[in-house]
């Protein structure tokens, strides 16, 4: 009788070993597609639509995360953060494309000169493209023309914008002497009125 106790002890062992192996490689659907498997299609499109929504979500609140970091102002952060929503669409994404598949890439839409200075510095920095990078590179940028220059000129308005403590004021600026887009598409009065938004959300 022992034996036999032992022995079914042992297979239920062995068989609670597998079945955390085979979770372990992953064998069958994901997690989240299990969950999927039940429901009718209405509800999977539901289901699916706010994974969606919590990964953009996710994406956003990583960027306005690292652009407090990197701008300590609030109102400059405001001004930063209203014009990258313009310049993605609102995605918020580093990866973002530019609309009709020109040259704009990430949070600023970086091209040209710009965007190939960009890409030395993550050379330089031995990193990849990043928020994160894209970020700390605008800034560096702001600071000093060893990486790109933006243009003397440029840099001092910049740094009269954000003395004023205006974050509209900041948008605006960041996007005639950094940003630079044609006049015809800019729509400032947008980027101003999303820099406003931000920094009366009081998220700093």
């Amino acid at each position: 009788m022992a034996t036999i106790l032992l022995i079914t002890v042992a297979l239920c062992t062995v068989g609670y070993k597998m079945a955390g192996l085979l979770d372990l490689i992953n064998i069958g659907p994901a997690a989240e597609e299990r969950k999927l498997l039940g429901l009718t299609r209405e509800e999977q499109q539901s289901s699916m639509q706010g994974m969606a929504t919590k990964a953009l979500k996710s994406i956003k609140d990583d960027t306005v995360k690292e652009v407090n970091s990197a701008f300590r102002d609030k109102a400059t952060a405001a001004g930063i953060l209203g014009n990258i929503e313009h310049e993605t669409g609102g995605s918020f994404d580093s990866g973002q494309r530019q609309n009709g598949g020109g040259p704009g890439h990430g949070l600023f839409q970086m091209e040209g000169e710009m965007r190939k200075a960009y890409g030395d510095y993550l050379g330089m920095m031995e990193d990849t493209d990043s928020a994160r990078n894209q970020i700390s590179f605008m800034r560096s940028i702001l600071n000093s023309p060893k990486l790109y220059d933006i243009g003397a000129g440029n840099r001092i308005k910049m740094f009269d914008a954000m003395a004023t403590g205006k974050p509209d004021v900041i948008a605006e600026a960041f996007s005639n002497f950094v940003e630079r887009p044609k006049a015809a598409t800019a729509q400032n009065d947008k980027r101003k009125e999303a820099a406003t938004r931000w920094f009366n959300k009081g998220d700093k």
